[in-house]
Order: C-alpha cells, then sequence, then structure tokens
C-alpha cells in the first residue's frame, strides 16, 4: 500500500477540475491509482468532489491494447488506440465516462494521428456541455515532456509525483519488525530513512524487499549496508550516472597541497553532518568546486581522494551521455542525474570535463549555444536552491563561459599549474615507490639507490619547457617508460628467475624524458589566433586569478 502525499493529491484535483488533459510523467502506475481512488472514491462522502463510481473511469494500457476498467478486471473488447483517441475527441460515446487514465501511451503520440485527436479535444473542451466539462485524460508515462511533440505540450498539464519526505519514508520502515540482535532500533530506523531519501515510494519498496528477503523479514544490523548497496545499482541505471569505487586518497596525491589543506577542513563538515544541520548549528552545506587547469595534473585524483576524505559516495556525471540529439533531452537527462545525485546523498558529484557540457562559443547565438545556456541556468539554479549535501567537484581542462568561472558560483576556483620542482619530486618519488616498495612479502627486482639519491637532478631535466615543466601524467609515464625497459633487461637477462636485481639509474631516466621533452603538453604553441587550451588556460589565469591549488607560486 503506498503512501499518498497530500500535496500531490490537492495538485491533482486542482487540474482535474480546470484541465481537459494531464500528464504525470512516471512509471509508478499503482502510486497513480491509488491517489486517484482516495480522490474519486472518499470514505469520506462528505468531501465528494466528483461524484464518481469504478464505472465513470476508463482505463487504457498500451501494452495491451485493452481496456481495463478501474476495478482491476480485463476487458472483453480489445481497442485500437488511434480509436479511442478519436473517440476521446468526439466524446459522445462515453458520456457516463469521466476520467480516462491512460498508461504507457506517450510513444505512441508522436504521430500526428495520434496526438491530433487529443489537441482537438483540448481545443473544444469549453464548447462542451456542462456534463462532459469534468471529463479529464490522464496520461502516465516515464518519457520525458521533452520527447513528446511541441504541438501536444501547449495542451498539457503537467502534474509532478513528489518524492516521499522523512515522515513518509518513516512510516514505511517502522512497519518492518527489528531484530532483537539491533542494540538500538531507533537509531537504526533514522539511519535507515536518511538511505533512503532522494528515492520515490516504488524505488524504496523494491529496496526494502530485496533486504528483508536476505534478513529473515526483519531488519538487522547490516541493513544499512544492503540499502546503500540497492541504492547504487539504482543510481547506475539511471544512465548518465557511474558510481566510481575508488581507493585514492590524498597522501597518495603529490603536490597540490592548498588544495588537499583545503579539502581535509571541508571534510570535517561532512563527516559531522547530523551536528553542521543542527538546528543550534544551521551551517550552510559547501557547494563544491571548480578545478581549473592542466590536463594530466591530479585534477581527476583529487575528485576521487575527496569523496574518500568525506567518507561518502562518488558519482560520475558523464557528459557524453547527457548530451540528447532531441531538442530538450540535455536537459531533462541533466535533471535526471542531478535527482539521482540527490538521492544519493551525502555524496561527491564529479563532473569531469565540465567545458563539455557548459562552454559554448563564448557568445555565440547559435543553436548549440542556446543549449549551453539552458543547462548552464538549470545546474547553477540547482546549486543553488538544492538543500541536500551534495559536493560538487567539476574539472576542466580548458577554458569555460565567464559567467560559469565566477567567484561564487562554487566554494572556490582552483588553478591547477604544471608541477614545479619541489611538487615534480613529490610526484616522482610517490611513482617510484610503488615499484620499490615489497609487493605480498616479496622484494622488488629494482634497485632505486641511485635514484632516489639523485631525485632533485632528475625531476629539474622535466622543468625545461616552454610554459613549464612535465604534467603528473606525463611524469609517471617517464617511469613507467623506465621500468618497462628495465624488466626488458631482466628478462633478457634472468629471464624468469627470482632474486635477481637490476639497477636504475640517472642515465636511465635522462634518455627517457630527452625523448619524451618535445611532445610534452608544456610544449605545445598554437598560432596567432588559435591558441592550445594551455595557453588558453594561462590567459584567463592572468584575469581572474583563481586560487592556487599548489604553495608554489607562479
Amino acid at each position: 500500500m503506498n503512501i499518498i502525499d497530500d500535496d500531490f493529491k490537492t495538485r491533482l484535483i486542482a487540474a482535474m477540475l480546470t484541465m481537459p488533459i494531464i500528464y504525470i510523467q512516471h512509471y509508478h502506475y499503482s502510486y497513480v491509482d491509488q491517489a486517484l481512488c482516495e480522490i474519486l472514491f472518499p470514505e469520506d462522502k462528505t468531501h465528494d468532489l466528483f461524484g464518481m463510481d469504478k464505472s465513470n473511469v476508463y482505463e487504457y494500457d498500451i501494452l495491451t491494447e485493452r481496456e481495463i476498467s478501474f476495478a482491476g478486471n480485463m476487458g472483453d473488447d480489445e481497442c485500437a488506440f488511434d480509436d479511442l483517441l478519436r473517440q476521446i475527441a468526439c466524446g459522445s460515446p462515453f458520456k457516463k465516462k469521466k476520467i480516462f487514465l491512460l498508461k504507457g501511451v506517450a510513444e505512441n503520440l508522436s504521430e500526428p494521428k495520434m496526438f491530433l485527436p487529443l489537441m482537438r479535444f483540448a481545443s473544444n473542451y469549453e464548447s462542451f456541455p456542462d456534463e462532459l466539462k469534468t471529463v479529464t485524460v490522464v496520461i502516465v508515462d516515464n518519457t520525458p515532456l521533452s520527447m513528446l511533440p511541441p504541438a501536444l505540450l501547449s495542451v498539457l498539464h503537467s502534474v509532478e509525483l513528489p518524492l516521499p519526505d522523512a515522515a513518509i519514508i518513516s512510516n514505511m520502515v517502522k512497519s518492518i519488525p527489528v531484530s532483537r540482535t539491533v542494540h538500538d532500533a531507533s537509531a537504526l530506523q533514522k539511519e535507515l530513512v536518511e538511505t533512503l531519501k532522494g528515492l520515490d515510494q516504488y524505488q524504496i519498496g523494491k529496496i526494502l524487499d530485496v533486504i528483508l528477503l536476505k534478513t529473515g523479514n526483519c531488519l538487522t544490523n547490516n541493513v544499512i549496508k544492503l540499502a546503500q548497496h540497492e541504492k547504487k545499482q539504482i543510481i547506475r541505471k539511471s544512465g548518465v550516472l557511474d558510481v566510481v569505487e575508488s581507493d585514492v586518497n590524498l597522501d597518495m596525491i603529490g603536490g597540490l597541497d592548498v588544495l588537499r589543506s583545503d579539502i581535509r577542513e571541508k571534510a570535517k563538515i561532512f563527516r559531522n553532518l547530523d551536528f553542521a544541520q543542527d538546528d543550534a548549528v544551521r551551517l550552510t552545506l559547501p557547494k563544491g568546486i571548480l578545478i581549473l587547469g592542466m590536463p594530466g595534473c591530479g585534477k581527476s585524483m583529487i575528485a576521487k581522494a575527496i569523496a574518500n576524505e568525506f567518507s561518502v559516495p562518488l558519482l560520475r556525471l558523464d557528459i557524453g551521455r547527457l548530451m540528447g540529439q532531441y531538442v530538450g533531452l540535455s536537459e531533462e537527462n541533466l535533471r535526471k542525474a542531478l535527482a539521482a545525485a540527490e538521492a544519493m546523498h551525502p555524496c561527491v558529484l564529479w563532473i569531469d570535463e565540465i567545458e563539455k557540457a557548459f562552454a559554448g562559443s563564448q557568445g555565440g547565438k547559435g543553436q548549440e549555444d542556446s543549449l549551453v545556456v539552458r543547462l548552464m541556468g538549470s545546474f547553477l539554479t540547482w546549486m543553488q536552491e538544492r538543500t541536500s549535501p551534495v559536493y560538487i567537484v567539476a574539472t576542466a581542462n580548458d577554458v569555460m563561459r565567464p559567467e560559469f568561472m565566477r567567484k561564487g558560483r562554487f566554494d572556490e576556483v582552483y588553478f591547477v599549474d604544471f608541477p614545479k620542482q619541489d611538487e615534480c619530486e613529490q610526484i616522482f618519488r610517490k611513482k617510484i615507490e610503488k615499484f620499490a616498495k615489497k609487493s605480498k612479502g616479496k622484494p622488488s627486482i629494482y634497485n632505486f639507490s641511485e635514484v632516489e639519491n639523485s631525485v632533485d637532478v632528475i625531476c629539474s631535466m622535466m622543468q625545461k619547457a616552454r610554459y613549464g615543466g612535465f604534467s603528473g601524467a606525463e611524469i609517471e609515464n617517464v617511469v613507467n617508460a623506465v621500468v618497462e625497459r628495465m624488466f626488458i633487461n631482466y628478462v633478457d637477462c634472468y629471464g624468469r628467475r627470482e632474486g635477481c636485481i637490476v639497477s636504475i639509474g640517472i642515465d636511465d631516466f635522462r634518455r627517457v624524458i630527452d625523448a619524451m621533452r618535445p611532445s610534452i603538453m608544456a610544449n605545445q604553441k598554437g598560432s596567432v589566433g588559435n591558441p592550445t587550451n594551455i595557453e588558453r588556460i594561462l590567459e584567463v589565469q592572468k584575469t581572474y586569478h583563481f586560487k592556487h591549488a599548489s604553495f608554489t607560486k607562479i
């Protein structure tokens, strides 16, 4: 049994009394059925606004192409959908039918022969006899409004099915027995309610069904972990978000000391969310950060490390899957992604290469730029209005629209430059440590003793480029290339014999560095009027003076 939101019923009643066609974008048919039953057939007859019984409701499901009585029984007569729409348009055969409940039909409304009868019905609504003015077509379908014909949108009234609040979820949870092994049943129920926030009742019901199947039909100490796992599966099914499993922590990142220090401070808030949101504290939740800078310099690693530092899930928004081929579909995908992120709260929402969605043509007026403006407006409005603890980590390898980079949109905008000497040394040491240390009790076959005493010399070789030094990714590539060469030498000399050692020296790194230097990103130079993304970023930083992610100054 669903628990129907009173505000939803109020909005649905108002629409049914005044609008000819209502569209409810959802897949939870039973919720709408129950809401209509409570509205149309109230137990308290003094609040009966419509004076109907179940014979006044015509229910139609496109999957069966048959009439289904609202009582739940299948009708005997097959009915083609286009014939039904034509009959609705004229109204005469259905004078006793006041509500037409059409389920799963949106995809079929793309053809003019399908949606034109509905438009004719809506346009003639005012001229209908008084007894037919209470006729309402209610369409329930999960197809986004943006996918419907634009002409049909003008005659539809959309009523959104709300997500359940904490009180409704609490009622669902408290109806479940609690195992005797649970020390604090009230605390467990409260935590489970918080975990299930942001999902609709159908999703919550399915998660609870799965949990109870695994726990013997009662709430046990591991229900939170089970609920979080099932919630992640729902997020993945959204199609535009990935749940990223990460073992990266802040200590694994070389350089970016300022940014890492700031994140450790923010983590104190996310690890104490209950207290931060207490009535005595009323702390404004952090919005998130934008990290703009050079490719391959640790921006993605920072995003992964932040989630671990905050002890929350990491969601990645796939910009490629966000962009739709139909008008309005990209905005719908963004809305779904943000709703899914809120369902997963508290969490970190990582938007990698955000410039691909919000860069635009820097002042152009084409269709693409119009899409960017709409997406950007929707995203920034959501960032400003949301109250759930979703921390945005947006990373960009190129410049973006000025409105988006303006301080205040995020808590902070950080600039990440190519590593300077000291940062290069930090990164280099972390990369060779991976090969030098023991693994599963076995010593490494590589001897880095000469290298460990000359890290400053090797890193100074990686600083001689047009716009800076090697990026973090390029430093890692240098180490990997040298180790690969040494492994081949080992196999040539010793085969698979264990216990032998190959020594790695400065000259091994010098050869690789000299070979790579001409093609590294810091040596890329554009032509007049056609700068590289590296040059564009440097120019923007001169204008905006974003906060440096490192102590090292330019």
